[in-house]
């Protein structure tokens, strides 16, 4: 991963929109909306800061990763702008460099808190995120599964904790054989607790049982079918389609549940620009998919039916 990408954006001009109280989420009327239909679609333009992740939870509420100016964007269903949560700084609901964020079944927010070397979970009660706890880690990224468990994705390798943040075991050490990885950054899981691993270094995708045994590896260095170039995330829809987030190549590549290549995406219908510099990737529960763009630091939305007709 080239970091520098992230401070080249210094003359950035933070959306007079956003309101930031430390670690509070503060709601704001200005607003924003983009209708999602057969036709793939984006938001968040004039919202974000170089986005580098985001996830939906299950009203639909959709949240987004800003590294550029450590905080975490709300949007609604629609697309509407809603609240930010987080600020720069080291206390507790404070980020530096928040690179990746997941949700449990409960909608409990967990950041993977980069330049602080910490993860953090924020608890969801009557529409407000509060801090509940932090953890000493290196993160990259972060997933949760279905029992609590958390997944990070760290310098060390693939690590999980249970669901008060207590280290339970190293699932993978860095290497480039099977069951090693090497640079680790996005994660995600399947409806059975498969582990996925985007490996920047190895220019693969690993899955993982939650155990920790590797099943496969998928990819090489290259620009072809089932090659990658600094693969940053991965996404599972819930028929086990795989989504990957080619960064250095500009695009998204698919698979299906055996990992064999389905399409490659650098455009969409309905979208004028292509991708540049795809990272974050997520799909909601309809099989939306959704692409954190860190290049045009915006979101882009399409639906399932233009990847996988």
């Amino acid at each position: 991963m080239h970091m520098s990408k992230y401070y080249w954006l210094i003359g950035i001009l933070l959306s007079a929109f956003l309101v930031v109280s430390c670690g509070k989420v503060v709601p704001t009327t200005t607003s924003t909306t983009t209708t999602l239909a057969s036709r793939a679609s984006t938001f968040g333009s004039g919202f974000l800061a170089d986005p580098t992740d985001v996830v939906v939870d299950s009203s639909g509420n959709i949240f987004v990763a800003n590294i550029a100016n450590d905080t975490i964007s709300k949007f609604d269903s629609s697309f509407t702008f809603v609240a930010t949560i987080g600020a720069t700084g080291t206390g507790d609901g404070e980020f530096r460099y928040p690179f990746s964020i997941a949700l449990d079944s409960n909608d409990n927010l967990y950041v993977a808190d980069f330049n602080n070397n910490r993860a953090q979970k924020f608890t969801y009660a009557n529409g407000q995120y509060s801090f509940a706890f932090k953890f000493s880690t290196v993160p990259r990224g972060i997933v949760v599964d279905t029992s609590g468990n958390i997944y990070v994705s760290a310098s060390s390798g693939l690590v999980k904790y249970d669901n008060t943040g207590t280290f339970l075991s190293f699932l993978a050490t860095l290497g480039a054989g099977s069951g090693e990885v090497n640079n680790p950054y996005g994660l995600a899981r399947d409806s059975s607790n498969n582990i996925y691993v985007a490996e920047v270094n190895n220019n693969r995708i690993q899955k993982f049982s939650a155990g920790g045994t590797s099943l496969w590896t998928l990819g090489s260095l290259g620009t072809g079918e089932s090659q990658f170039h600094w693969p940053n995330d991965v996404a599972v829809d819930s028929d086990g389609n795989i989504y990957v987030t080619d960064k250095g190549n500009n695009r998204l590549e698919v698979f299906d549940s055996s990992g064999n290549f389905l399409s490659s995406h650098v455009s969409f219908e309905g979208v004028e620009q292509p991708l540049f510099w795809p990272i974050g990737i997520t799909i909601d529960q309809n099989n939306n998919i959704y692409i954190a763009e860190t290049g045009r630091d915006r979101i882009v939305v399409v639906p399932r039916s233009l990847i996988i007709p």
